[in-house]
């Protein structure tokens, strides 16, 4: 490598290089860590398109229901395409939405939402305190 930091193509910024090696044993900066984040997020983005290949080039079988519901015993195409949709929307999805959002998220926005939070505690705490209020000193019904 040069003298010159590797920059990022989305931005320029020498931060949002991805580090060549995660065996370095030199600290990431945030940038560093949130490029290689967003670099993650599209292997499995990739990953889950490969599953969802697989789940479309398999043939249902006729009596898929009855061995979802426990009818039937499980063949390995029924327990292929059942776990391919729990992955999908239990663990890839999740997971790429996460990170994703923390590849790109910045102090700023995050110290945004946590007003919003206090906000809307605020609010909660409130609005329950105002209808303890109402409730005390009337009869149970």
């Amino acid at each position: 490598m040069s003298g010159e930091a590797e920059r990022d193509e989305t931005n320029g910024s020498p931060e949002a290089a991805p580090k060549a090696s995660t065996a370095s044993s030199e600290p990431w900066t945030v940038g560093e860590a949130q490029a290689e984040m967003s670099a993650l997020a599209g292997r499995l983005r990739a990953e889950l398109d490969l599953l969802r290949h697989i789940h479309r080039g398999l043939r249902r079988p006729p009596d898929m229901a009855a061995r979802e519901e426990g009818r039937k015993a499980l063949d390995v195409t029924t327990d292929i395409l059942a776990a391919i949709e729990c992955l999908e929307a239990d663990v890839f999805l999740p997971a790429v939405e996460r990170i994703e959002y923390l590849a790109h998220t910045t102090d700023e926005k995050l110290a945004e939402e946590h007003r919003a939070w206090l906000r809307k505690e605020r609010m909660v705490r409130r609005s329950s305190t105002s209808w303890l209020a109402t409730r005390k000193g009337r009869p149970k019904l």
